[in-house]
């Protein structure tokens, strides 16, 4: 008789995906205390005392990106208290002291953080959405202008071939997170949905080939994944992004890691793949197009809030006829109006339902 194999185990222990999700919150110091938080990151990360939170460069990015692109010294983090006065002039007077990177980098759960911008009461504007959002060209935050991804050895994609997705294929052989070569599929960083903002942010000065109808669909914003991971990837559970090893006392480029973006209720992602890097030799994808999607992932309803109290809101926005910004104080419903000035891009009826693509 064949020898049975024994069930293959949980990634996680039973019960732990039951935990329920913890976030670290971050406000903006300008506005009322019960106004909504500028932004909210689940709490993924440990730290020395065993104590959960948020990667501190992650957290800075990410408000930056909230902020139109505030990544300086000029925007940190920094908590408060109130210092009763000694004369009437300095009453119940805020003091704010800076937060500098913890020695694990870090930032605990259990605090309350304000992002500041320049002096804690500028009301900085916020940017309402991704579609309003504009790519900072040659000023990544400094991880991400650090992060070095190879190129394709012997550039797979022949002179006049324009299938991104067969050259992807070649390139990446397996999922380019688990290894799996069964069931993959061909992934967009930035989706397809998201081709009129793509072209309005010029990103194809990172790609390889200029003359493609659709460039969002070149090699260097494609990647093979499972296909059940390249569904996690969709809903904005995880997304790729940069770290340093605060292990190594060597100054290394950062790594290519996986960050979960939103446990939702399981820690599966969370315990399985989160700070995870991707599979050796991972290459010819653009870390712009991976910043851009990690901004797509941060700017979803589920982790920006912010703009949905009663009060009027500081916001940057983009005219697309005049392919200029703007400043606008607005409340929240005239917000979620203009919210949207992309149409989201569909594929053609003449693609074929067979092909090995996914729009995703």
């Amino acid at each position: 008789m064949p020898r049975f194999q024994q069930p293959l185990s949980p990634p996680i222990p039973d019960g732990f995906n039951r935990h329920k999700d913890t976030f670290v919150a971050f406000f903006h110091p300008a506005y009322p205390d019960l106004a909504p938080p500028l932004l909210t990151l689940a709490a993924v990360d440990v730290a020395r005392d065993g104590l959960i939170g948020i990667d501190f460069d992650t957290a800075k990015v990410a408000c930056g990106i909230v902020a139109c692109n505030r990544w300086d010294d000029g925007a940190y983090f920094a908590v408060k208290r109130r210092r009763v006065g000694e004369d009437q002039n300095h009453q119940n007077s805020t003091l704010w002291t800076k937060i500098e990177r913890p020695a694990d980098g870090v930032l605990r759960n259990d605090t309350t953080y304000y992002f500041i911008v320049d002096k804690p009461d500028h009301r900085y504007p916020v940017v309402p959405s991704f579609d309003h959002w504009r790519f900072p060209h040659d000023a990544l935050p400094p991880l991400w202008a650090k992060l070095s991804i190879p190129e394709v050895d012997g550039n797979v994609i022949s002179a006049g071939d324009a299938d991104g997705r067969s050259a992807a294929r070649n390139r990446d052989v397996s999922c380019r997170i688990t290894g799996c070569f069964e069931n993959t599929e061909v992934a967009h960083v930035i989706p397809f949905s998201h081709k009129l903002w793509f072209e309005s942010n010029q990103m194809e000065r990172y790609c390889w080939l200029h003359n493609m109808v659709n460039t969002i669909d070149d090699e260097t914003n494609l990647l093979l994944l499972r296909a059940d991971i390249h569904g996690l990837f969709d809903r904005n559970r995880f997304v790729f992004i940069p770290k340093d090893d605060l292990s190594s006392e060597l100054n290394l480029r950062p790594t290519l890691l996986l960050h979960a973006v939103l446990p939702k209720g399981s820690r599966e992602i969370s315990q399985h793949y989160h700070n995870r890097p991707l599979q050796p030799r991972i290459a010819g994808i653009r870390r712009e197009h991976l910043f851009a999607r990690f901004a797509l992932s941060i700017l979803c309803d589920e982790n920006y809030k912010f703009l949905g109290g009663a009060q009027k809101y500081t916001v940057r926005l983009f005219n697309v006829e005049k392919a200029e910004q703007y400043t606008d104080e607005l409340h929240s419903d005239a917000i979620m109006e203009r919210s949207q000035i992309f149409p989201p891009a569909r594929r053609a009826r003449s693609v074929s339902p067979n092909s090995l693509y996914s729009a995703g």
